[in-house]
């Protein structure tokens, strides 16, 4: 079973996109994931404040981390069992909400 895609297209003037760019060249990202980045903490920087007692779990990866979580998740299908493996895994794993004064 193939993985859903949500997929959202915008359009950015000249010196816009290379700002953008450069800016995921300097992180070592490529452009598709600092856009997801991007959007998805300004999504839970925004919702954070109104979540009445909810608490909305971040994932901070380094490069190489974000790297192999997209080679997994482009090929879903066949692994499967690491994906599954690694639910497993980090289901165990307590949760501990960060203090803003320990947040980057």
């Amino acid at each position: 079973m193939a993985a859903a895609a949500n997929l959202i297209e915008t359009s950015f003037s000249h010196d816009a996109f290379a700002l953008v760019v450069r800016a995921a060249a300097k992180k070592g990202v490529t452009l598709r994931e600092f856009a997801y980045s991007a959007i998805y903490q300004e999504a839970v920087s925004t919702l954070q404040p109104d979540a009445e007692g909810e608490v909305i779990p971040v994932l901070h990866l380094s490069p190489e981390e974000r790297e192999n979580l997209a080679k997994i998740l482009a090929d879903a299908d066949s692994n499967a069992e690491l994906i599954a493996a690694a639910c497993k895994r980090a289901s165990a794993i307590p949760f501990r909400e960060v203090p803003a004064e320990e947040r980057l």
